[in-house]
C-alpha cells in the first residue's frame, strides 16, 4: 500500500520504491548520495522490463465531459507544461528531448537513468496477459523480493517460486506441480 511504501522510503528502510519520483518530490530532505540512487532494471536478452505508471493521462469513455478532459490532457502533454512539472515535482517527462535540458538534469540527476530506459523502450504492465490475475502477479513479485531482502529465502528459491506463479497465471498447463 502507498502509505507503507512512503513510510519505508522516508525512514530509509526500503531497498526499492516504485513511487520514487513521487516520494522524492514531496520528501524534501536531502538524503546522502550513497543512500539513494535510481537505476534501470537489468536488461534481458531482448529489452528491459521497465514500465511507466502513475503518470499517464487519458480520458475515460464514461467521462461526462470528454471534450474538456481531452483539452486538459493536451494541455498537460505540452512541452512547456511537462518541463515545468518536471522541474517543480521531479516527475519524469514523456518528451524524450526534455532530458537534454541541462538545468532539468542538474536538478534531477536520476533522469539520466530514466532517459536510458525510455530510449531502450518500456512495456505495458502485464495486465493484458494476466487479466484478472494481475493482483496475484504483483503480489508474487512483492513477496519474492521481500523474501530475499528479509533473508527469508534464497534468491534462487524466490525466483523459482515466482516463475511457477507466473507460469500458472499466464499458462496453467506449463506450471510445475508440487
Amino acid at each position: 500500500m502507498e502509505p507503507d511504501v512512503y513510510q519505508g522510503w522516508s525512514s530509509s528502510n526500503a531497498a526499492f520504491a516504485r513511487t520514487w519520483p513521487f516520494e522524492s518530490a514531496f520528501d524534501r530532505r536531502e538524503l546522502p548520495k550513497e543512500s539513494v540512487g535510481v537505476a534501470p532494471l537489468p536488461k534481458g536478452a531482448i529489452r528491459r522490463a521497465a514500465t511507466l505508471g502513475r503518470y499517464s493521462f487519458g480520458v475515460s469513455r464514461r467521462s461526462p465531459h470528454p471534450r474538456e478532459a481531452a483539452m486538459l490532457v493536451r494541455f498537460l502533454s505540452r512541452r512547456d507544461v511537462q518541463l515545468e512539472y518536471a522541474r517543480e515535482f521531479h516527475v519524469p517527462p514523456s518528451i524524450i528531448d526534455l532530458y537534454d535540458d541541462p538545468t532539468l538534469v542538474a536538478a534531477n540527476p536520476h533522469f539520466v537513468a530514466v532517459r536510458e530506459t525510455l530510449v531502450d523502450g518500456v512495456v505495458m504492465r502485464p495486465s493484458a496477459e494476466t487479466g484478472k490475475a494481475y493482483p496475484e502477479v504483483a503480489r508474487a513479485y512483492v513477496d519474492a523480493v521481500h523474501g530475499v531482502l528479509a533473508r527469508e529465502q534464497r534468491a534462487s528459491e524466490a525466483a523459482a517460486n515466482l516463475e511457477n506463479v507466473l507460469r500458472r497465471v499466464t499458462d496453467p498447463k506449463s506450471a510445475v506441480r508440487k
